[in-house]
Parts: C-alpha cells; sequence; structure tokens
C-alpha cells in the first residue's frame, strides 16, 4: 500500500478545485468556499446542513478542532449564500416549508468600469479554466474577482455561459422607513394571528441583552412576556424562523417569517426587524470604526448579522475583512466611508460605536 503525507493530499485536493495550493490554503476561506461550490454543484439542491456535512467530513484526519471547523464551513456557506453563489428557497419540489439551497446560475456583476465580481456556480463548480481567464482572477477570501476587465474577457465570459447581472438588480434594497414604522408593521400581523398550538423547545431572541455579542442574545423560552424573534423546531430540517408573542413564558402568538415569498431569506427578514426593534427601544445595534496606519482605508467591525442585501453591498463596493473581537468586517477606501456609515443609519438603524 502506497503512503501519503497529509501535505500531498492537500496539494492535490487544491489542484482539483483549480487552485494554487502555494498560494492558498485548503483550509482557508478560499479553500472552503472552494469546496462547497464544488459539493454544491452535485448536490443541490439540498439543505444546508447536508451541504456543510460533506465538507467537515473531508477534513477528518486533518487534527483541525471540530468546533472550529463547523463555525468555519457554516460561516462561509452563510457568506457565499449572501454573495450569490446560492439560493436558499422553499423546497419547490413539495408542499413543506423546508428551504433548500440551489445553484445559482454563473453570473458576473460589475463593481467598477474594469472589474468584475464572478458568483454562481458552474456546472462542475469549478472556478473558470481558460488561461486568459485564469490569469486574471484574484480570490478575496469568497469573492472571485476579476479586474483589468476588457472587451475580449468579458465577450470571453459570456462564451461560457457567464451572465451579466446589473448592480441595481444585484443590489435591490427595502424601501427605507423609520425603525419604530418597520416595526409596527409585524407587530400588527402578529396581533391578528390566530392562538399558537403548544410549542416546545423554541428559542427567543432577547432584546434586553447586549447588541455587542449576539450569540448571547438567544435564550431558551421560560417565563418571558412580549414579542420576540424566535426559532422553531420542525421535524425535518434546519428550525424555522418566526415572531412570536409570549405571556410568562407561554407562546400566544405566532407569525411565521417571511410575511410574503420574496428573494430575501427568513434570516434577512428576522435581523431587519430586529435591528428595528433594537433602534426602536433605544439600543440600536452598533458599528465599530478601524482606520488603518496610513488613513486610506478604513475596516468597519459588526455585532451582529445583517440581511443579505447589506452583505452585498459591501462586497460590491468593499471586501471582507479579518475580524477582530466581533461577528464579521468589511473594508473601505476611505472616500466611500462616509457612504457606508450613511446606509448603516439609514437603512438598518445603526450607530458608531464610541
Amino acid at each position: 500500500m502506497r503512503e501519503t503525507t497529509l501535505e500531498q493530499v492537500t496539494s492535490n485536493a487544491l489542484s482539483s478545485l483549480g487552485l494554487d495550493h502555494n498560494s492558498v490554503d485548503l483550509y482557508s476561506t478560499e479553500g472552503i468556499a472552494a469546496l462547497l461550490r464544488r459539493a454544491g454543484a452535485f448536490l443541490c439542491p439540498c439543505a444546508p446542513s447536508r451541504l456543510t456535512r460533506s465538507i467537515t467530513r473531508l477534513f477528518d484526519g486533518f487534527g483541525i478542532d471540530q468546533e472550529e471547523l463547523d463555525d468555519g464551513v457554516e460561516e462561509t456557506l452563510e457568506s457565499l449564500v449572501s454573495y450569490g453563489d446560492f439560493i436558499e428557497s422553499r423546497d419547490i419540489s413539495a408542499q413543506t416549508s423546508a428551504r433548500l439551497l440551489y445553484p445559482a446560475p454563473p453570473s458576473y456583476v460589475r463593481i467598477s468600469d474594469t472589474t468584475v465580481m464572478l458568483f454562481g456556480i458552474h456546472a462542475d463548480g469549478r472556478y473558470p479554466t481558460e488561461d486568459e481567464l485564469r490569469r486574471t482572477i484574484i480570490l478575496d477570501k469568497y469573492r472571485i474577482v476579476i479586474r483589468d476587465v476588457d472587451e475580449q474577457i468579458r465577450n470571453r465570459l459570456l462564451e461560457l455561459g457567464t451572465i451579466e447581472v446589473k448592480p441595481e438588480a444585484w443590489l435591490k434594497l427595502p424601501q427605507r422607513e423609520s425603525a419604530s414604522s418597520h416595526q409596527s408593521k409585524y407587530d400588527q400581523q402578529l396581533a391578528a394571528c390566530g392562538k399558537a398550538g403548544a410549542i416546545e423547545e423554541i428559542l427567543l431572541l432577547d432584546s434586553d441583552r447586549s447588541v455587542r455579542f449576539y450569540p448571547g442574545r438567544w435564550v431558551r423560552l421560560k417565563r418571558q412576556s412580549g414579542q420576540f424573534i424566535a426559532r422553531r423546531p420542525q421535524p425535518y430540517g434546519a428550525d424555522l424562523w418566526c415572531y412570536v408573542g409570549t405571556d410568562n413564558g407561554v407562546v400566544t402568538k405566532l407569525l411565521d417569517l417571511p410575511l410574503t415569498e420574496h428573494r430575501w431569506r427568513p434570516c434577512d427578514e428576522a435581523w431587519h426587524l430586529q435591528q428595528a426593534k433594537d433602534a426602536a427601544r433605544g439600543e440600536p445595534q452598533v458599528f465599530r470604526v478601524r482606520e488603518d496606519s496610513i488613513a486610506t482605508e478604513y475596516t468597519l467591525d459588526f455585532f451582529s448579522p445583517v440581511p443579505m442585501w447589506a452583505r452585498r453591498r459591501w462586497d460590491h463596493v468593499g471586501r471582507p475583512a479579518r475580524n477582530v473581537n466581533c461577528l464579521f468586517s468589511y473594508t473601505f477606501p476611505s472616500v466611500q466611508l462616509d457612504a457606508e456609515m450613511t446606509f448603516a443609519r439609514e437603512t438598518m438603524w445603526m450607530v458608531r460605536q464610541g
């Protein structure tokens, strides 16, 4: 039996994904993103949990902490869904509330006159292999960027079946309104709901807990009263997102999310509603600003998840950055800073920390 080393296994895996083992680590965000795209091309439509398990199993024997691995794969998949590689939607083949991941068609969107971002899944889950494209591709965490795009490259992308998506379509935003007005719509819908049946093992997003530590805001239903974003279990698939009214630990009203079928996910609607609830009660969610050493770029740190439409905007005008004691971060050129702080304030009612 021929023995092989971990380094050889890693190198072969990266090569099969079309990545250079000298510049990309298999366990990096770039490596995991490539694995998820590759697996998704063959497994989708499937539940997100099936896709993540297919990747974590590949790392058996690598000596990686299992919790760290699970978190890394789930975080990267979340980024790929927000970015546009996968479409999360209700299972269209059955009358069920389960949600599946579908591969988005290979596409690109312009982020400047000479730069585009590629997203979507090719038939085999690989990056374009043509030399004239591969030489121009830049991997930036989960993003795939092509710079110095000319007419020849655009034509080649189209020949490969990659469709152009207009920025205004990719970046479509919800209507702007006040936090209290946004929350009021959901409160009115919740009040009109009939009596909820018995629900067990429900988790609540507690508005009284600090907006600076999102995981710590999730608590089990005990004796709380009020209106809460919640997750409730179902027989098959991930927990459902909902908005509930409770009275001394009993669920009295329940409104499943999203309210209507549209392009945003239930979690996007839930996170946006929680942003409104936090702002309306005088404890808005926050962001932090970090300046680079020569003040040409600034990094915004965020402590709670934001809807897909916000992540897409920041993928478009900035780039994902290494997070430091926060949930996620983006770096922007200095000329873009004011616009992005205004965007966070006006669309998500966030405030700058400090």
